[in-house]
């Protein structure tokens, strides 16, 4: 339960990814491609639109843009570097890292050839903000230090000022605020002194998350609203959807819900001007939040829906895992507990599509947790602690450790595992106690309260709960005191704004000073009612306490009864300990006998232990011999293209050369591991990868249906070669004809006997030559299917679609080897 509370507390909004529909291109950037003959003026205009489609909200637009860049202008030139590093920047804002670290290191490798400055301080900036994306701080701040050093010694006050505000940006997020402002300065300074409005814009609004962050809300507001009018004056709407969302966040934190909802309606009215439905979606999301913290579970379900249905037309994965995330909270809260479930397992399977660690972490946290408490499901939800507790354990995150551990504890205690329960709850109090919990150090002495009243031993039990009701009363008082401030916060706000009204309307002093007394009576009246309403709630408390211990002490006299009975009973324990010691003499003759056997057994093991290493290392060289002969001959296949003028004549090598990578990617999997049968998954999946990286394209741009399978390695090295042919014809001939290439590859059971393997795309489709003149691809596909003593089938419809059905081996279960 509060892991899902948790989760809500992120934020009301996030950066949204682009979706189809994006902001009007300006009227300098309108002229169609096609009009523009020479390539380098071409790429110019493509890298001007991936400047403005990134700054406004359109990643998939700044993507296409960069593609079309790359392919007008040689690879090594300078338009082709910017070009990297705008797909680089694309695919960091949608967490595909992969992607974003293979752009950027072709980028370097262009700037670097050319010696251009402002190429490699842009190239150190997004590595460093990669590698902060993916929580490796240590070395994202060494790289920014790079950057820095590197812009002062080129003299590059602009590229300084991007480093400095992305340095800003990871400080803030690491809570060294000090640090964070005093970069964000420095930043300001020099983009004042460029006069670089896009720069200046961000640094105004990251002052505003700083004060939001000091929970000064009014200066936040001056400063978002600072930031709103720069960011309109700089063409800049991203940056005026973050400044919405983020005095959305202050509004809510500052208790004022009503003007938060109607700051998000503004935002979702402005995406839906420009037709960004992602941007709609994520405003609803911040919606739904603010009804969950005013307990409106009706109206929160609502605009979460709203929100899937957003994120599910753009396929927004980030989108739909906090939704879905979100949605199971308030189902769980509304007593769904079958929806709660349905919508935690969907959140996990886009957390995993991301790649997220740590939300992979808290989904599987999040369903252990439901499972322990509301369907007493043992067995799941230690499946789910011990996916969660690597992940965990790795990222060493305070909180989460912690949190993780007292579910185990609570796992531990339901499985009667009472010494573990207790070990677990006291490293959870001192974990807790050390880094600042409050909330779970307080939840932990509850359940030891439990976990000791289970047991009979009330006397731990009050101990605890003792502290329980200490602890509880310390931050009932400290949130008592955090909400005085916020209202003291918003009385001097309105205060200053009843100061402006009354300089502006100084004919009516007499009515002002009267709302003004009226006022502060209704706050008096208020404050008054909230003191009233505290002391008979403590009232309460203290009566519950005493009633409490009138309980424990009847508790106790029954345990002193129990106590006499137990004596008893060990009287006649005893007697029979000791016709259990004459059996153990007996036993213990027994037990020699078996050690002696178990001796002689072991040395058996041992002698077999060393054939079978014997055997393993004489596979393993001769594995090893082969791996090296077929990287000998696909170094001489390259050697032997770069040599040659015919591009047929290399392009024939060329092809050759990959059918030898994808028998090498066979005998490497063999190497060291099962050498007969293989993952045919793992293979195929990184041979189309590879295939897809050598042509220019995303990995991602292949939707895998493999089924997890082992094969026989020489049926494996069928299928790599027919697969290989198949891919490659496609990202030759049809993936580069069309603006949305994709791609389908699946293997899956069509029986107990038989498996199904389909290749299809979105070109213009494809005849194959049956006569004896068919090219050397072609008859290699159909040498395999033959290997496969499969059936083939051609078809061609929105695109080329190949399939082909084949007999495979089975266990005696019906799984495939």
């Amino acid at each position: 339960m509060l892991w899902g509370v948790m989760g809500l507390l992120v934020g009301v909004g996030g950066g949204a990814r682009s979706a189809r529909a994006q902001p009007p291109t300006p009227e300098s950037l309108r002229t169609p491609l096609g009009q523009t003959q020479q390539p380098s003026l071409q790429a110019q205009r493509c890298l001007a639109l991936c400047e403005y489609h990134h700054y406004n909200s359109a990643p998939d637009s700044c993507r296409w843009y960069a593609a079309q860049a790359l392919r007008s202008v040689p690879a090594r030139s300078v338009q082709a570097a910017w070009a990297q590093t705008w797909l680089a920047s694309a695919w960091l804002r949608e967490k595909q890292f992969d992607s974003a670290a293979y752009y950027l290191e072709a980028a370097a490798q262009g700037f670097r050839h050319h010696k251009l400055p402002e190429g490699i301080a842009r190239v150190l900036t997004e590595q460093a903000a990669l590698q902060s994306a993916q929580d490796q701080v240590p070395a994202a701040r060494q790289r920014y230090q790079e950057a820095l050093a590197y812009c002062r010694q080129h003299e590059l006050p602009t590229a300084e000022a991007d480093v400095l505000r992305a340095y800003s940006f990871m400080a803030m997020r690491e809570q060294q605020l000090d640090s964070a402002a005093l970069y964000n300065q420095t930043a300001e300074a020099l983009y004042r002194r460029t006069e670089h409005r896009r720069g200046l814009a961000h640094v105004v609004w990251m002052h505003g998350l700083l004060a939001q962050r000091r929970a000064d809300y009014a200066e936040a507001r001056v400063w978002l609203d600072s930031a709103l009018a720069l960011a309109d004056g700089a063409a800049c709407f991203r940056l005026g959807t973050e400044c919405y969302t983020t005095l959305a966040n202050v509004q809510v934190e500052s208790g004022d819900y009503v003007a938060a909802l109607a700051t998000l309606l503004r935002t979702a009215e402005r995406h839906r001007q420009v037709g960004h439905t992602e941007g709609m979606g994520q405003a609803y999301l911040g919606m739904g939040n603010v009804h969950y913290y005013r307990d409106e579970y009706p109206l929160a379900r609502r605009y979460y829906l709203r929100a899937l249905e957003a994120f599910e037309a753009t396929r927004l994965l980030d989108g739909l895992a906090r939704g879905y995330g979100n949605l199971a909270a308030v189902q769980r809260l509304e007593g769904d507990i079958e929806g709660a479930l349905r919508s935690h397992e969907r959140s996990l399977q886009y957390r995993e599509a991301l790649g997220n660690q740590a939300m992979i972490a808290h989904a599987h946290t999040n369903l252990a947790n439901l499972y322990l408490d509301e369907r007493e499901d043992l067995a799941k939800a230690r499946h789910h602690l011990e996916l969660a507790e690597p992940i965990v354990e790795a990222r060493q995150n305070a909180y989460d450790r912690a949190y993780l551990w007292l579910v185990f504890s609570q796992l531990f205690l339901k499985e009667g595992k009472i010494t573990a329960a207790l070990q677990r709850a006291h490293d959870v109090l001192s974990l807790a106690h050390g880094n600042g919990i409050p909330e779970l150090e307080l939840e932990t002495y509850v359940h030891l309260q439990n976990l000791f009243a289970q047991r009979h031993q009330f006397d731990s039990a009050y101990h605890y709960l003792v502290q329980a009701s200490t602890l509880r009363d310390t931050l009932l008082s400290e949130e008592n005191s955090v909400r005085i401030a916020e209202l003291e916060t918003r009385y001097q706000t309105r205060q200053k704004d009843d100061s402006l009204q009354f300089a502006r309307q100084s004919v009516t002093l007499l009515g002002a000073e009267a709302e003004v007394r009226e006022a502060r009576l209704f706050r008096q009246r208020w404050l008054s009612i909230s003191a009233l309403a505290l002391v008979a709630l403590l009232g309460g408390w203290v009566y519950t306490l005493a009633q409490t211990r009138r309980q424990l002490q009847q508790q106790r006299e029954a345990l002193a009864t129990t106590n006499r009975q137990l004596d008893r009973a060990n009287g006649q324990l005893q007697e029979r300990n000791q016709q259990l010691d004459a059996t153990n003499a007996q036993l213990q003759c027994t037990v020699q006998h078996l050690d002696e056997a178990n001796r002689q057994l072991q040395e058996s093991n041992q002698t077999l232990a060393q054939q079978k290493i014997q055997i393993e290392t004489l596979m393993r060289e001769q594995s090893h011999r082969l791996k090296n002969h077929l990287s000998a001959v696909a170094g001489l296949l390259t050697l032997q293209s770069h040599s040659l003028v015919d591009p047929s004549a290399r392009q024939a090598l060329e092809e050759s050369h990959a059918r030898v990578e994808a028998i090498m990617l066979v005998q490497q999997m063999l190497y060291g591991k099962d050498l007969t049968h293989l993952p045919v998954d793992v293979y195929l999946t990184e041979l189309i990868r590879t295939i897809l990286r050598m042509y220019g394209f995303c990995e991602q741009l292949a939707r895998l249906h493999i089924a997890p399978l082992r094969l026989p390695a020489d049926q494996v090295l069928h299928l790599g070669l027919l697969v290989n042919e198949l891919v490659t014809n496609a990202a030759k001939y049809a993936l580069p004809t069309v603006r949305d290439p994709a791609l389908d590859v699946g293997l899956q059971p069509e029986s107990a006997a038989q498996l199904r393997l389909w290749v299809s795309d979105n070109g213009p489709g494809f005849v194959p030559d049956t006569t004896a003149t068919a090219s050397f691809g072609l008859r290699l596909v159909a040498l395999q299917t033959r290997q496969l003593e499969g059936q083939a089938r051609w078809s061609n419809g929105q695109g080329m679609c190949f399939t082909l059905e084949f007999p495979h081996e089975t266990l005696e279960g019906g799984a495939a080897l």
